[in-house]
């Protein structure tokens, strides 16, 4: 299979292994050629402390504190000579958060956190709140990994928070954006009687501009009950079009008949359609397709309110109960 490594992207897996070789294995073997970065929670790291190994990749494992084993480890691509990874072990000790700087020649250093939400024996908290609450997050920053947490933000069949209510405040106070798309359950209980969604994509804003792809792999089984997670970090060099789920707009609210009327003015007085359209090339198809794109998108910032949830959102509450 040709190498498609490149300095202008790279792609990132993130999957929860449940504690299995096999699982890893599998992974490792998927990840040829189409992963530059693997973001492994909940790991088989046993008392020997070495995870399965690929000629393709070199594993980064987060030191054990205190005889504690992490739960958070990353497979980095030896055939991408273009990427740049440094551990940070000097931003945080806990064994469940594992910190990387990562970057190309071309895409600007992109602080990449890898989480495994779990209680410890000796405390009471999770990770996010033991740990994850005192990270200082730069402005090109992704927080990814098993949150084990249940909310409405990205459940809408969850009315009461459960282990969320710290980790959506922290998201909401730095300005971050979910990448994950609602409802599409990431974890299949191994009966076969249920699903949730425990496993969960944040970008900062200028990162999350630059983040295509994120999707669920649903077709390449590894042998976990976690669904494998896809998603790619571009350049600045090269454009995207955000996905709808990265701005989260209270869509029930919005003014349609001021967006449409807005909208088609916006068209009517800009001398750039007529450009397009007169040369109707490819190019300038795909750049008409960008500037449709670009109106549509201040139209809505202005006649569509932002959605804002929080540890206090209740998914029941509709405008026609206020009445009451």
């Amino acid at each position: 299979m040709q190498n498609t490594a490149s300095a202008n992207k790279i792609r990132i897996f993130q999957h929860n292994c449940a504690r299995s070789t096999n699982v890893i294995n599998t992974l490792l073997q998927l990840a040829i050629n189409q992963a530059d970065i693997i973001i492994i929670q909940d790991p088989s790291l046993k008392d020997n402390y070495n995870p399965p190994t690929h000629p393709s990749f070199q594993a980064i494992i987060p030191p054990k504190v205190h005889d504690r084993h992490p739960h958070v480890m990353a497979y980095i691509s030896t055939t991408n000579q273009h990427l740049k990874i440094t551990p940070r072990l000097d931003l945080t000790t806990d064994p469940d958060i594992q910190i990387l700087d990562i970057s190309t020649e071309n895409i600007h250093t992109v602080q990449l956190y890898n989480v495994y939400n779990e209680q410890i024996p000796d405390s009471r908290l999770y990770t996010i709140e033991r740990s994850l609450v005192d990270c200082n997050f730069p402005t090109e920053c992704i927080v990814a990994g098993d949150m084990n947490a249940h909310h409405e933000w990205w459940d809408s069949s969850i009315q009461t928070p459960i282990r969320a209510d710290t980790l959506v405040e922290l998201i909401e106070n730095s300005n971050f954006e979910l990448l994950n798309a609602p409802n599409q359950s990431t974890y299949n209980k191994r009966t076969g009687r249920g699903s949730s969604i425990l496993d969960l994509t944040f970008a900062s804003q200028t990162t999350s501009a630059r983040i295509s792809n994120w999707a669920i792999d649903t077709d390449s089984a590894t042998g976990s009950d976690h669904e494998l997670i896809c998603f790619t970090l571009i350049s600045e060099n090269i454009p995207t079009v955000a996905a709808p789920t990265t701005h989260r707009y209270n869509w029930p609210k919005a003014d349609w008949k001021c967006f449409e009327k807005d909208l088609a003015t916006r068209g009517e007085e800009d001398s750039k359609w007529t450009d397009f359209f007169l040369e109707p090339t490819e190019d300038n198809m795909e750049l008409a397709a960008f500037h449709l794109h670009d109106l549509v998108k201040e139209s809505v910032s202005i006649f569509v309110p932002r959605l804002k949830p929080s540890p206090r959102s209740k998914t029941w509450w509709t405008a026609d109960l206020s009445v009451y």
